[in-house]
């Protein structure tokens, strides 16, 4: 058997400084290693060969790469074999089909109206206001008041003279809605819907949800229920319905998390002749649409939304405070109830306000710093040292 003659690593190391890139060019790789040993020529080649692939240009993709491990799967697919297609809408230019959104709003404003007449829009294939929509099956995971989401899809069904009641599947009560708890109710909705429902109606997401709104965790969970919904249904819109922020109906209520997760995120006030206006807030691939106002009419037992224009341009009724404020406001609420006679103390409110902050011991001191001077500027807070006493709209606290 032919053999390599051995060289000892001086030897190696002289060829390498006097021949250069041809030597390299030879092996194709430093094999003085190999070469300072007594090794089968065929050794030498079978490396050489195998350093030589190694080093051969990556072939173009023709087609996703796809990888299957752990029942998941996932690929890579060059952005020129992407589809350019325009976004698809549950609700034209207001609901996206493929994704989440949130409708939310203050205790009364009307939210879960609002929320109704899409679902009935789209169990009937009607237009919603001048809006066209993607007609099917609708699922309405009510929180509570079953009999009362039932007199209401009934006036609707009354006022607009088309009937929703055989497209539209009522749950029989709250549900939890994280990866563990959806699991149990997909099935339940393929085969109460006969397949994938168009919409999907999480009213509210309080009353659907087992844990802290403002931790970061147990929000993450909810999303990771609706993404899980989303995998079995990705045609599916889903749309929750959700509470304002204490003392700030200008942002949703709870962890940042889900405003980052949505896809679309739409405000209900109440006006002051009475009409409720809904705005966009958040529009994550596409231009937010126009605001629109409604009146609640009288329809039997209940109320439903006619549409009344466009609202007029008015300042959000809220706190014209920044960020750091706004989080305090919502300690605040969070532990009101250890605000004595003569005030809240530090402890408390600053705690509470740094779970929600979340951030590093230094900067949540200077955001705590932050916003009490937030609030002073405002005019909703007294002074900079306990025993503090904040006034919110809409939220009592001791005095």
């Amino acid at each position: 058997m032919s053999r390599v003659i051995t060289m000892s690593r001086a030897e190696t190391d002289s060829a390498v400084e006097a021949f250069g890139d041809a030597f390299r060019k030879a092996v194709r790789v430093d094999l003085r290693d190999v070469l300072a040993s007594d090794k089968p020529l065929a050794e030498v080649v079978q490396l050489r060969d195998k350093i030589r692939k190694q080093e051969e240009p990556a072939v173009p993709l023709s087609g996703p790469v796809v990888v299957n491990a752990n029942n998941n799967t996932w690929s890579l697919t060059p952005l020129s074999e992407i589809d350019d297609t325009p976004i698809q809408w549950a609700v034209g230019d207001i609901i996206p089909q493929h994704g989440m959104s949130v409708i939310f709003g203050k205790p009364k404003s009307g939210k879960s109206f609002v929320a109704i007449d899409m679902a009935c829009c789209i169990a009937t294939g009607t237009p919603y206001h001048g809006h066209p929509v993607k007609p099917g099956k609708v699922v309405y995971i009510a929180g509570e008041g079953r009999y009362g989401i039932r007199a209401r899809f009934a006036a609707w069904a009354e006022h607009n003279g088309a009937d929703p009641m055989e497209n539209v599947l009522l749950s029989s009560g709250p549900t939890m809605i994280n990866p563990n708890g959806v699991a149990n109710i997909i099935p339940v909705i393929r085969q109460a819907a006969g397949g994938a429902p168009a919409m999907i109606v999480i009213d509210t997401l309080k009353r659907n949800f087992h844990g802290d709104e403002n931790t970061q965790k147990d929000m993450q969970a909810f999303v990771a229920g609706c993404d899980r919904i989303r995998e079995f249904f990705p045609d599916t819109a889903i749309v929750i319905v959700h509470h304002s922020g204490h003392g700030n109906e200008d942002r949703a209520m709870g962890s940042i998390n889900l405003l980052a997760s949505v896809d679309a995120e739409h405000r209900v006030t109440r006006a002051a002749n009475g009409n409720i206006n809904l705005d966009c807030t958040a529009m994550k691939d596409a231009a937010e649409p126009d605001a629109m106002a409604f009146e609640l009419v009288t329809v039997g037992a209940s109320l439903v939304p006619v549409h009344a224009g466009t609202p007029k341009k008015t300042k959000p009724a809220g706190i014209a405070v920044k960020v750091d404020g706004q989080l305090a406001m919502d300690a605040w609420a969070a532990v009101q109830e250890f605000c004595g006679p003569e005030g809240m103390e530090e402890a408390p409110w600053r705690d509470e306000f740094n779970r929600l902050k979340g951030g590093s011991p230094e900067a949540n001191r200077q955001a705590w710093g932050r916003a009490k001077k937030q609030l002073i500027a405002a005019g909703l807070l007294n002074q900079m040292e306990a025993p503090y006493i904040l006034t919110l709209p809409g939220v009592t606290s001791v005095t």
